[in-house]
Parts: C-alpha cells; structure tokens; sequence
C-alpha cells in the first residue's frame, strides 16, 4: 500500500506561536492533548511500523477498511468449519497487517489472528488510530488558520 513519500510535519511547539484567545491553561491542555511526538510513541508502543505508516498519511478510509476486515474475522471465527475458515482468517490477518503495517523484531512473523481477544485488541488499536487520525487532521488545520 502507497502511504506517499512525505509526511507532513504538525509544529506546535513553543516555537511555533499560534495566536489564540484561550487562556494559557486551557492553550497548554490543548498542546498536551494534541502533542504529535506523544502520538508517535503510542503508535510505536502498539508495534506499528511508522516508515511504512507515517502519521501524517494516515486515513480515515483506511483505517474503515481495516476495522472491516477485523469484524470479518470475528465473523469467521463463530463459523463451525475451523479448517475452512482458518485459511479465510490466515487471508484476512494479511489483508489487516497490509492496511496496518506493523513492525517485525528479526525472526518473527505476524501472528495470526485466531481468536476473538487478538482481534478484539487489534478493534482497540484501530479504535486509537482513529482518533489519532483525527487528532492529527485537526492540528494540519490550526497549522494552516494560524489561530485556534
């Protein structure tokens, strides 16, 4: 999947002074809430690869698609022939871990997601990614107005 060859850049750190009629508490809560390097560690913290995935190239499409495909395999999972499905949901994990590319430790492989508490905890990764998707939009725009 083609996430593009650059990743846009949100500054909102000190340097870059963002004119606002908030209160400064309320401005330093916003700061804190949207801190884009805060974002990039959670993403690292859940094991995605962020070369392949820059956090500017993320999609709310994408992520919709990758949410899909997790439900597909709890789908499958609740059907009776295992071996039948297990092919399916081998197919579906690498149709999810090509949407959401996740860093490999040398020697490993990507686990399949055979049960319904892995998939649930890739929901919850999804879940994240979306609001750090939308987060993210949302500073590209301050950027652009130069006032919040």
């Amino acid at each position: 999947m083609d996430y593009g060859v650059e990743d846009k850049k949100v500054d909102l750190s000190a340097e870059h002074e963002v004119k606002s009629e908030l209160a400064p508490e309320v401005q330093n809560l916003i700061k804190l809430i949207f801190n884009v390097k805060k974002m990039q560690k959670s993403l690292v913290e859940m094991d995605l690869d962020l070369e392949k995935m820059p956090l500017g190239k993320l999609s709310k499409d994408q992520l919709k698609k990758a949410w899909s495909v997790l439900n597909e395999i709890i789908a499958q999972l609740k059907e009776e022939d295992k071996k039948e499905n297990m092919s399916l949901i081998r197919d579906k994990s690498t149709r999810f871990y090509h949407l959401v590319p996740h860093v490999l430790k040398f020697g490993e492989t990507l686990p399949l997601l055979k049960t319904e508490e892995m998939v649930k905890a890739k929901i919850e990764v999804v879940d994240q990614l979306i609001e750090i998707e939308t987060a993210y939009s949302i500073l590209d725009g301050v950027k652009g107005n130069n006032s919040f």
